[in-house]
């Protein structure tokens, strides 16, 4: 059985480890990041998707997700924004992220 890896940039610990536990109890190999600029600086060893909070420190999650859907290599990669921000559903389309979950968080929505 193929586990899907799935890469999380989310500052709050808390939530890192909720996440976590959720994500890998359902099979998922879980890699957590504290801010966005590990992502950019990929250029290979992608996940299966991405868990982005659009608030995080420095290079916030739009950024992140608009340097994502910009290049060949990543295009194709699912991200899904995680936000308590109320218009988290029209910054999710202006950055091109494929869904997103309100916080806070139904885990049972996430795993769906």
């Amino acid at each position: 059985m193929k586990h899907h890896r799935i890469y999380i940039a989310e500052e709050e610990k808390t939530l890192q480890g909720r996440l976590t536990t959720a994500l890998e109890r359902n099979g998922f190999h879980v890699k957590v990041f504290d801010n966005g600029y590990p992502i950019v600086a990929m250029m290979d060893n992608w996940p299966d998707a991405f868990l982005i909070d659009i608030e995080l420190p420095g290079i916030n999650g739009l950024e992140v997700c608009k340097w994502l859907k910009s290049h060949d290599s990543s295009r194709h990669i699912p991200v899904i924004f995680i936000s308590s921000d109320p218009y988290v559903k029209v910054l999710a389309a202006s950055a091109q992220a494929d869904d997103y979950i309100e916080k806070p968080l139904a885990y049972e929505e996430l795993i769906d």
